[in-house]
């Protein structure tokens, strides 16, 4: 299979448009030194679910959000780490649902289908970089 022949498969689409939207929606959200009211409380969900939370509002969030954003604040610290988990869970619910759609409708539809769903769903909020409860039910449901 050719480089052409495996950018033009429905996985070749689908990867070009997750690609395209995570560099513009980083390098939106990459020159910003705040991270938002939503990250903020996802932040302290995590310090909560580690049992350093000091505020006692750690418990306001569910607490599989905390678990999500460990790796991403451990690799990268709070800020940068709070934009990338962001980020992933902005495009990652793409992949779960041109996984379920492909099933109903040929691949190719199931390809520009995913990446609909990945930017009307999440556009308002994420395509500043913020986590939203939204997104991160796809990306754990995936």
């Amino acid at each position: 299979m050719t480089v052409t022949e495996r950018l033009t498969s429905p996985w070749g689409l689908l990867a070009l448009g997750i690609g395209a939207t995570l560099a513009v929606r980083w390098f939106i959200a990459a020159p910003y030194l705040w991270i938002g009211d939503d990250t903020g409380t996802y932040l302290i969900t995590m310090n909560h679910v580690l049992g350093a939370d000091n505020t006692g509002f750690g418990g306001s969030r569910p607490p599989l959000v905390g678990y999500y954003m460990i790796p991403f604040v451990s690799a990268f610290g709070p800020l940068t780490g709070g934009k990338i988990a962001a980020l992933v869970a902005s495009v990652a619910g793409a992949v779960p649902f041109f996984l379920l759609v492909r099933r109903f409708v040929p691949p190719y539809f199931a390809s520009v289908g995913s990446l609909i769903y990945m930017w009307w769903v999440f556009a308002d909020t994420l395509a500043f970089g913020f986590l939203t409860l939204l997104a991160l039910a796809a990306v754990l449901l995936g």
